[in-house]
């Protein structure tokens, strides 16, 4: 399955990352990749201009539970999908 990257905008929340250890996720737009063989999600924070701020890597499921507990939003793409 190829990787495939969602935008998503997320609140200032702590949650555990892939090796356990308690990571304050901090907030704002971030790039979601998911696929493409790794057994967790990368997401990258960005930054002014697009540029990356911080990057996590979350086990798989945690961005879809942070989306349906209100604490990350999936933005739209600029053509509509």
């Amino acid at each position: 399955m190829p990787a495939r990257t969602e935008r998503y905008r997320f609140l200032r929340w702590e949650i555990e990352d892939v090796d356990g250890v308690a990571r304050t996720l901090p907030g704002g737009l971030a790039d979601v990749t998911r696929g493409g063989g790794p057994k967790h999600e990368r997401v990258v924070f960005l930054g002014p201009g697009g540029k990356t701020r911080a990057e996590v890597h979350l086990k798989r499921g945690h961005v879809r539970n942070l989306e349906q507990f209100g604490f990350a939003t999936k933005v739209p793409d600029a053509d509509g999908g």
